[in-house]
Formats: structure tokens, C-alpha cells, sequence
């Protein structure tokens, strides 16, 4: 797929912010700007503040690329920021610390059930692929913050549902 110039220029601007943004030390102040000269689509302006605010993250630059380019994403609070899954079912710290530590350990399993890439970054899950995807990763994650459902059985028994399916479609054909 052919990137515009403008596309192109702003992957060189991401690559180089990206990679000397964080010294030895800790992080140092940058600043970004995205024009809009070119475009006055909202979803094109929508994307790039997406794109910087997952650059800010320390996302991945070729999943930001992806973001970019129309690929679905979707960040889900999940700490006691506004609108986050912590401050709005009033779930206590301990309880937080204990949950998120299960999401963090089962996000590989996750990421190969859904085909979508997930982080667990600053009280923040970030997803992104297809909507589908999205769609089984939130409510998984969703029901281990609130619900304390430990997310690895879920995601056993959908891999399972699946391989099965696999199968049965085999079958069909081969008949």
C-alpha cells in the first residue's frame, strides 16, 4: 500500500520523536504538531491525536503506523482516571493491583486469540486490530477489572470453541 507524503513524513517525524524521546535518565519533554493543511477530514484529525497519544504511551511506532492508516483501536481506562473502570464501579487499590496483574499475564494468550495488538500502559489497556477482535478483548479484560472473572479460563474456552469450529469446517468440505 502506497503512503501519501504527507503520511510518509509524519512515519520519519514518529520514528525519530519515538526513539530519543526517553533518556537514561527518564523521559524529556518533547512537543509534536500535526497540520491539517492537506485534509479536513475529522476522522483523519481524530486518527493523529489517537496516534500522538499512543506515541506519548510508548506504543509501538509500526502498530501507531497501523493506527494511522485506519487500522480499529480503542483505549479502555481501566484505573481511577475520569471515566475509568476503577472510579466507576469504586473498585479499591488492592483490588486493582490483584486484577491487573491477571490481565497483564494472560495479554499474549489474548493477543493470539483476537489478532489484535494490547497493551497494558499507564492505567490503560490499549487495543488495536479488528473490531471483532476488540469487541471479545474489552469484555475480557472488562470482566476480570470489574467482575474479578480471571480472564485464562475465558480465553481457553474460546480457543477451544474455535479450534472446534476449525474442525467442523474441515469436515464440511471435505464432504
Amino acid at each position: 500500500m502506497m503512503l501519501s507524503p504527507t503520511i510518509s513524513y509524519l512515519m520519519l517525524i514518529f520514528k525519530s520523536v519515538y526513539s530519543n524521546s526517553w533518556s537514561q535518565d527518564g523521559p524529556i519533554n518533547a512537543e509534536m504538531t500535526f497540520s491539517t493543511s492537506k485534509t479536513n477530514s475529522e476522522d483523519n484529525v481524530e486518527r493523529a491525536r489517537t496516534a500522538l497519544d499512543y506515541l506519548q504511551l510508548r506504543v509501538p511506532v509500526p502498530v501507531v503506523i497501523e493506527v494511522l492508516n485506519g487500522t480499529f483501536s480503542e483505549s479502555l481506562m481501566i484505573g481511577y482516571q475520569k471515566g475509568g473502570l476503577c472510579s466507576e464501579f469504586n473498585i479499591h487499590n488492592d483490588q486493582f493491583a490483584v486484577r491487573t496483574t491477571l490481565v497483564s499475564g494472560c495479554l499474549q494468550e489474548l493477543e493470539q486469540l483476537t489478532g489484535c495488538h494490547i497493551y497494558n500502559i499507564a492505567k490503560r489497556v490499549i487495543i488495536v486490530g479488528t473490531l471483532q477482535g476488540a469487541k471479545v478483548a474489552r469484555k475480557i479484560v472488562e470482566d476480570c477489572i470489574v467482575h474479578n472473572v480471571p480472564p485464562t479460563p475465558r480465553i481457553r474456552d474460546i480457543m477451544r470453541i474455535n479450534a472446534a469450529t476449525q474442525k467442523l469446517e474441515t469436515l464440511r468440505y471435505e464432504l
